[in-house]
């Protein structure tokens, strides 16, 4: 509007690549590109809504593909390898973020699901939780479960169901 030259940068853009662009372009205004992208992304037409369903499908796919394959002793970075490999398999452009593995239950520890995979093993009466997606010309699925290893007590049973009592009111 006022002849200046312009830059959009996303939001997740690195601190030293808006310094370079500003040396590069001291007179440019450099506009945050999610402002400008969100609105054009919002609503699909039907292609693109297929292509988000097939992604979908396919997550569902590995997730039934590797239920089978858990053993006892599995590490999380085991299960997210096996994860990994079989998201590839279905599409080929890989996943669409960092496979997350949590065992808990049996085992304390600090951290979110989203921290580095670890060692922790797979144990009978573990929690085991997933968050998983892949990449599918250009549309990501995102996936999450949680499921017990062996039985499940009472009291794990009663938190389960308030979290997915409070996720359908949410919705």
């Amino acid at each position: 509007s006022d002849g200046r030259s312009g830059i959009a940068i996303g939001d997740r853009g690195w601190a030293k690549s808006v310094i370079d662009l500003m040396a590069a372009a001291p007179d440019a205004e450099i506009t945050n590109a999610h402002e400008i992208l969100e609105p054009l992304r919002a609503i699909k037409d039907g292609d693109e809504l297929a292509i988000m369903r097939r992604a979908s499908w396919l997550t569902d796919d590995v997730y039934a593909a590797i239920l089978p394959r858990l053993e006892l002793g599995m590490s999380e970075r085991d299960i997210a390898w096996v994860i990994d490999r079989e998201i590839q398999r279905h599409a080929p452009d890989g996943v669409s973020f960092h496979t997350g593995i949590r065992i808990g239950g049996n085992v304390t520890r600090p951290g979110s699901i989203h921290d580095s995979l670890t060692e922790t093993t797979l144990q009978r009466g573990a929690v085991l939780a997933f968050d998983f997606g892949m990449l599918l010309d250009g549309y990501c699925s995102d996936f999450g479960r949680t499921v017990f290893i062996g039985e499940v007590t009472d009291e794990r049973r009663d938190v389960y169901d308030l979290v997915i009592r409070a996720q359908s009111a949410a919705i």
